[in-house]
């Protein structure tokens, strides 16, 4: 929330300690996102669903019809540029860290 831009290259990952449904709102939120959800076991993460364009300031919370345990906010159209899709394999790599 407050962020008022981000890089196009950058994104912002959530990690949680457990696998669930998750939910996401953009109050407070700028720029327009789009939202990747990862599940699987180590080595094995793909992408289980996908919000794309989630519009600056919508309080309503949106979700995809799978749990997962992470999610990684880019701004949009990033997914539909690369075409990111549901069952994609990924290689999560975290590289540095701000605020």
């Amino acid at each position: 929330m407050h962020r008022q831009s981000m890089q196009i290259d950058r994104g912002m990952l959530f990690i949680f300690p457990d696998i669930r449904m998750r939910s996401f709102y953009m109050k407070n939120t700028y720029i327009p996102l789009d939202i990747i959800f990862f599940s699987g076991d180590r080595g094995a993460v793909s992408v289980v669903g996908v919000l794309e364009n989630m519009r600056p300031f919508d309080e309503r919370p949106k979700s995809v019809e799978a749990r997962s345990y992470a999610a990684l906010e880019v701004r949009s159209p990033w997914v539909k540029r690369r075409g990111i899709k549901p069952g994609d394999r990924v290689v999560l790599e975290v590289t540095g860290a701000s605020r």
